[in-house]
């Protein structure tokens, strides 16, 4: 291929889709003084689709295609979920493009790698592409010159989507052996982790973060199965969901709740009162992010060590501390610590943990836990019963639905039932370094949110009932935190307020949910028929997530797509 074609109109309709979708000027419409809000929602809603449209024709030509992943190398913003979501709903509602086009694609894509901005961009497209089309297409993607390029981004940049594009890659077997054999991908890997752990060391973390060494040993306990398809009905709601979301959390609430009670009516107060002026804090601040940025790496790095290209089995066991947190499924994509208080989504589905321990609601009492942000993305974070539908499929997360209500990170408000519920005037979107606290007061029956221990008003009256209430997180994509139940001293503490730890040793018969890996039945269930316990797995790719029953009557990996030589039954 000597060159790609262009296409204008790709570049300026994606500008368009994000301006609406995050409630800002069209940046080539101007905004008529006569038209009405409802006209010009309409008017959005109908630009909105039409250039999604565009976008779509454009993509079902070959060159289109690749002219669409050059213009997401120079125009994707990562930090952006609406960017991420809408990229990902593009490549999930394209046709499959042909091997030739996806060769074609990652030529382009090195030949665009001018700046440090444009390499993150494109390991973020390799990333889906290879995670999507596992298999004979992933091998169409991959290159010696992209093998090559996303080891030295992790090494040189700390690239972290470099790292999970690796990991999307040895979705398909034959990569995945190769980047064993050929790249001695393991080792590169630990060269990198000992260098991060040597700079973690050096720098100095925010007071409101645990030093490296509190958490230097922390691995990763729980295995995922392996994600390739991602479902459409779910970017479909992405599409629908985030851009009204989005335009409603700017509209001003029009009357207050009879049930929300006025915060200077209680007894709390601002746990800190004063701001730090900016200009003297900026090295602070920058200082802090490296740390946030180091600790991501540190993670994923022991993540992907431990579950993507270990040599060796790894012996799953519980967390000695009696509160920690689990996915409200046997199917979460989620990656955790070892003493599973620490989480991250890396996957395009919107995935939920739930503590094990939850807080009887006749109970009284003051309850409180705290969230550690490492990350800026669309967060939920809260408390609900056992009822709440939390589905990753359909985009379900804490707060919306009625069993349970959620402080939305990114868009500073309170959630309840799908229904906004309480804002912030005062301050923005939460940033990765935050810390949220979350208070149960069941004497006075409401819950207040706090930001890094500031009351802005974020409130919600809580109903009694029959069932516990559980602290309860909700993660869109590439978002990470971290939980703190009582275990260790509080970065905010509330006067009065218990730790969620306590609830276990003072109330036995709190319901705890079963451990996946002390399930009565054996265990998680295979991931095809979900009616037998997983007991097989496949070779070479050494895949598992399936009973004994279902790998027998596979001639490939459904996983990798790679031949399958021999079955061991575990």
């Amino acid at each position: 291929m000597n060159s790609v074609v262009e296409y204008p109109g790709v570049q300026l309709s994606w500008k368009r889709i994000l301006a609406i979708a995050q409630d800002q000027p069209d940046p080539i419409v101007a905004k008529s003084v006569l038209s009405s809000d409802i006209d010009e929602e309409y008017q959005q809603e109908q630009t909105t689709f039409n250039r999604m449209q565009c976008i779509n024709r454009v993509s079902l030509q070959d060159q289109g295609y690749i002219a669409f992943m050059v213009t997401m190398v120079i125009e994707l913003k990562h930090q952006c979920p609406i960017s991420m979501a809408f990229l990902k709903h593009v490549i999930d509602f394209s046709e499959i493009p042909t091997q030739q086009t996806l060769k074609h694609v990652t030529m382009a894509l090195l030949n665009k790698l001018s700046t440090k901005q444009t390499k993150t961009n494109a390991t973020i497209i390799w990333s889906m592409l290879a995670q999507k089309f596992a298999g004979s297409l992933a091998e169409s993607i991959w290159t010696d010159a992209l093998g090559d390029l996303l080891v030295q981004c992790l090494h040189d940049d700390n690239n972290i989507y470099s790292l999970l594009a690796i990991e999307s890659f040895a979705l398909t077997g034959s990569l995945k052996r190769l980047l064993q054999d050929q790249l001695d991908i393991a080792r590169a890997l630990q060269q990198v982790l000992e260098r991060v752990e040597q700079s973690l060391c050096l720098l100095q973390p925010s007071p409101l973060l645990p030093s490296f060494e509190s958490i230097k040993s922390a691995t990763t306990a729980t295995d995922s199965p392996n994600l390739t398809l991602v479902s459409i009905k779910h970017h479909i709601r992405i599409y629908q969901e985030l851009k009204s979301a989005f335009k409603s959390c700017t509209l001003k609430l029009s009357k207050k709740r009879k049930s929300l009670r006025k915060l200077q009516n209680r007894g709390y107060k601002t746990l800190h009162n004063d701001t730090p002026d900016q200009d003297t804090n900026k090295p602070h601040q920058e200082n802090c992010m490296s740390f946030l940025d180091l600790r991501k790496l540190h993670f994923s790095l022991k993540w992907s060590l431990t579950h993507v290209f270990s040599k060796t089995d790894q012996d799953i066991s519980l967390p000695h501390q009696q509160t920690y947190l689990q996915p409200v499924d046997y199917n979460s994509h989620c990656k955790f610590s070892v003493d599973q208080l620490e989480v991250r989504n890396d996957t395009f589905f919107f995935e939920s943990v739930r503590a094990t321990t939850g807080i009887p609601t006749n109970v009284g009492g003051k309850w409180y836990y705290e969230v550690i942000l490492f990350t800026n993305g669309i967060m939920q974070i809260g408390w609900g019963t056992k009822q709440c539908l939390l589905s990753s499929q359909d985009g379900s997360g804490i707060g919306d639905d009625v069993h349970g209500f959620a402080f939305d990170t990114h868009r500073c408000a309170v959630w309840a039932a799908g229904e906004l519920h309480s804002s912030s005037s005062t301050f923005g979107e939460c940033k990765a370094g935050d810390v949220l606290g979350c208070l149960l007061d069941l004497d006075s029956n409401y819950c207040t949110f706090f930001i890094n221990g500031q009351n802005h008003g974020l409130t919600i009256d809580v109903t009694k009932t029959t069932m516990a209430l559980y602290p309860t997180i909700s993660l869109t994509g590439h978002q990470h935190v971290m939980a703190n139940f009582g275990r260790q001293a509080w970065y905010h503490s509330v006067d009065g307020a218990n730790a969620v730890n306590d609830t276990a040793s003072r109330y036995p018969t709190v319901e705890m949910k079963p451990s996946l890996t002390q399930n009565e039945d054996d265990g998680p269930f295979c991931n095809i028929c979900y009616s037998e316990p997983i007991n097989a797995k496949l070779l070479p790719c050494e895949h598992d997530g399936m009973g004994e029953n279902c790998a027998q009557t596979l001639e490939s990996c459904p996983f990798c797509r790679s031949i399958i030589e021999k079955v061991v039954y575990l």
